[in-house]
């Protein structure tokens, strides 16, 4: 899911990749994530949350990631 800021120009902004925790959601308990990226709207950037595979309403078995994995994953966008 995607946020943006309302208010956004042709000009380049900041974004911000959320990744949920293990067995979470690209919510989180109390739509935490929802709220980050809200408040992050707010201050000019956009942000982008997804769930893993397997978690939330991504299709596919969970996968369980190592710290190297999420690294590279974090290297890779």
């Amino acid at each position: 899911m995607e946020h943006f800021p309302t208010d956004m120009s042709d000009e380049e902004i900041p974004a911000v990749i959320l990744f949920h925790g293990f067995t979470g959601t690209k919510l989180e308990p109390h739509r935490l994530l929802l709220k980050i990226s809200h408040a992050l709207e707010k201050l000019g950037f956009a942000s982008f949350r997804f769930d893993f595979l397997g978690s939330g309403e991504s299709d596919g078995a969970l996968v369980l990631y190592t710290r190297r994995e999420i690294l590279r994953l974090g290297a890779a966008v």
